[in-house]
């Protein structure tokens, strides 16, 4: 492995990290602490594919953010022990790579601002962006709310865990 290693995180057999491998794209990585214990993780990656900081634990699920370099926004891909091959598993969206500032772990699961699925048949810009969450499962897999019911997004930012809420902004039709 070469380049700055970033997003250390403890999951299902070892330490995870985001770095650039020898040809310079960000792939995930898991290490027991050694040199010899340090491998990219086993995934469905294409030589295109690129893992983007920061990964999470989400209820004992690694998730990270997936850009495939030509479908551009990114999805979100996970791993589990019982699972240890990176996949798409969760095909939830990014509108833009900015909304992974977005996105926060709480009570064991990511929630973030999407536009929802992937869906090649539907132009996923026209889409609004509202908060989903995901354990990294389809069936935790789900959007928690539509805020803003008109044709607008509800781009929800910022988003804080603080106790058994999460707070965040977001937009409305009543109070923009």
């Amino acid at each position: 492995a070469q380049g700055q290693a970033d997003s250390f995180l403890a999951g299902p057999g070892g330490v995870y990290f985001n770095m650039a491998d020898p040809a310079g794209k960000r792939r995930l990585y898991v290490t027991d602490g050694s040199v010899a214990g340090t491998r990219v993780v086993d995934s469905v990656l294409t030589p295109d594919h690129q893992v983007e900081p920061p990964i999470v634990n989400a209820g004992g699920r690694i998730l990270a953010w997936v850009r495939d370099g030509f479908y551009d926004p990114e999805q979100v891909w996970s791993l589990s022990a019982a699972n240890p091959t990176l996949q798409p598993s969760v095909p939830l969206m990014l509108q833009s790579s900015g909304d992974r500032s977005n996105a926060a772990v709480w009570n064991g699961a990511l929630y973030l601002p999407s536009p929802g699925p992937r869906n090649d048949a539907i132009n996923h810009y026209n889409r609004d962006v509202e908060l989903w969450r995901t354990d990294g499962t389809p069936a935790g897999t789900f959007q928690v709310r539509n805020i803003n019911q008109t044709t607008m997004d509800s781009v929800p930012r910022l988003l804080a865990p603080a106790g058994d809420r999460t707070a965040f902004i977001a937009s409305s039709a009543e109070f923009g």
